[in-house]
């Protein structure tokens, strides 16, 4: 699985609220983070200084966040599938013509 350097940070936050929040236990915490450790997950290099002329037009044209667009534009210019569960980024993939192996659009 190959996934953008923020991945770690935005992964971390989620799981960090959902403990803060009460919507994870201690326990599941745990869990979770066996079980991403133990996945195969392959960190892409940060995108400066070059972000600016990649990102901003494909926030532009598929309408989503920065975030968001870094995840199509790695799946793109590694040519692979995009797993995600979000419906702008799920519709954007499907326009940029890429395989989703999850997605709500």
């Amino acid at each position: 699985m190959f996934v953008p350097a923020l991945w770690y940070i935005e992964t971390s936050n989620v799981l960090g609220l959902a403990l803060r929040k009460g919507r994870l236990s201690e326990f599941d915490l745990r869990a979770s983070v066996d079980t991403l450790n133990a996945l195969e997950i392959h960190a892409d290099k940060p995108m400066r200084p070059k972000s600016f002329s990649v990102l901003l037009p494909l926030m532009q044209k598929y309408a989503l966040t920065a975030y968001d667009a870094t995840y199509l534009e790695l799946a793109m210019r590694l040519d692979l599938p995009l797993a995600t569960l979000d419906k702008q980024l799920s519709l954007a993939a499907k326009q940029a013509g890429l395989t989703l192996v999850l997605g709500t659009a």
